[in-house]
């Protein structure tokens, strides 16, 4: 018993991930948030830049700023969501949610309070729904061996 619980660490060592489930945990949290800025920030600089270079009316500007994170935030979902082996649904839309309370706490440190006015709340529910379309990607993605008949 003692040599498998050895060879099931050192296995997980050489692929790379930690052996214990809380580092594992922690560690796909952290790398699903790092994915979901990073890929949010620079698809934020790409659009400006192709606001900056072309005649784009800036009218554009808040639909692109939401289609910015709603991508990151589907990917993080996705890349959360492929860490676990159940509910990746609801881990999807577990990580939106995380997202829209971010989005609702950098609202109020603002000026207060969301007015369904600003377009914030169609905000919430672009990152929201895209976080759970994450899961659910991830969840159609598994290998077919591992799907349950």
């Amino acid at each position: 018993m003692k040599s498998r619980t050895v060879r099931s660490r050192t296995t997980a060592r050489k692929r790379g991930r930690p052996a214990d489930p809380k580092t594992r945990l922690m560690f796909c949290i952290v790398r699903s948030f790092l994915l979901g800025t990073v890929s949010c920030a620079l698809l934020l600089c790409i659009l400006s830049l192709i606001f900056e270079k072309t005649t784009l009316p800036l009218t554009l500007v808040r639909p692109a700023a939401c289609l910015a994170a709603s991508v990151g935030v589907y990917l993080s979902g996705w890349d959360l969501a492929r860490g676990f082996a159940r509910y990746k649904l609801l881990i999807g839309l577990g990580c939106g949610a995380f997202y829209c309370l971010c989005l609702v706490a950098a609202a109020l440190f603002a000026g207060g309070i969301a007015s369904p006015t600003t377009g914030n709340l169609s905000l919430a529910a672009a990152i929201l729904l895209s976080g759970m379309a994450g899961g659910a990607t991830a969840a159609l993605r598994q290998p077919v061996s591992s799907r349950r008949d």
